[in-house]
């Protein structure tokens, strides 16, 4: 679930920007 998502989303964004991380990261997706 989660933790698959979440390595999709790496593989979507192999270069991400700050922003890309802050939104991976909000407490919002978890």
């Amino acid at each position: 679930g989660e933790k698959i998502d979440w390595v999709r989303l790496k593989f979507s964004y192999p270069n991400p920007t700050a922003d890309d991380w802050v939104g991976v990261f909000s407490p919002a997706n978890f």
